[in-house]
């Protein structure tokens, strides 16, 4: 007997498929730095056909102060938002995070071309033998920071396909590409380092984007009581 097509597992498996074929067949991307439980890399940013203001100079200093200032938020209806109010962000990097990423993040955006995306992941193991990840990007626009988490302290059972456990996504190979169906937003500790473009040229979920001015970014920081310099 023929089995029936399911075209709801099959679309998902066709489409996870094309997508880590595209991966594979671009260019490989360049190490910055990698540990194991963190990597910083360069990547050909084949979501935009712009181009990006690299290289960039952006200090250490300046890259702990934007990671340290991102929250993340479940991301809420329009109307239950308008009654509830909006749920406050918790911060997306630990101190570890921050210190393990910084520099390498620094590096990276001073060697990166016109065409490149940095990307990045942190990897932590906890009971069980269980590990969470953190990934996404940023590129430099205009003065401007943008920086994209695709994936938050997502667990390793929201890296499989959703119905199609044969497919599964490693986040740590496309650090841009959201793994899991977790909605969120992303805000800045301080409202006025965050900038709100009109328009968004990039295929990637705008929610997941926060632009930052790394200027402001750093005045928050001294502001809030921060260090306003460390050594590198």
């Amino acid at each position: 007997m023929t089995q029936k097509f399911n075209y709801r597992v099959g679309t998902a498996a066709l489409l996870t498929l094309i997508l880590q074929t595209a991966c594979a067949s671009g260019p490989p991307p360049k190490g910055i730095y990698g540990d194991g439980s963190t990597s910083v890399q360069l990547w050909q940013d084949t979501r935009t056909s712009q181009e990006h203001n690299h290289p960039s100079s952006l200090s250490v200093d300046q890259v702990k102060a934007i990671l340290t200032g991102v929250r993340l938020a479940p991301r809420r209806d329009p109307v239950a938002g308008l009654i509830m109010g909006n749920p406050a962000g918790v911060p997306v990097f630990t101190s570890n995070d921050v210190v393990m990423l910084a520099k390498p993040v620094s590096m990276a955006l001073a060697a990166a071309s016109p065409k490149e995306i940095v990307t990045f992941w942190r990897r932590v193991s906890y009971g069980g033998g269980s590990e969470i990840y953190t990934t996404g990007g940023l590129f430099v626009q205009d003065g401007h920071v943008y920086l994209i988490i695709a994936n938050h302290r997502a667990g390793t059972e929201a890296t499989l396909v959703r119905d199609t456990p044969i497919y599964p996504i490693d986040p740590t190979e496309d650090p841009l590409m959201p793994a899991g169906s977790r909605q969120f937003s992303l805000q800045f500790a301080r409202p006025e380092a965050e900038v709100h473009p009109q328009e968004l040229t990039w295929s990637y979920d705008h929610s997941k984007i926060l632009v930052i001015d790394p200027m402001l970014a750093m005045r928050s920081r001294k502001d809030s009581g921060g260090p306003a310099s460390t050594k590198k």
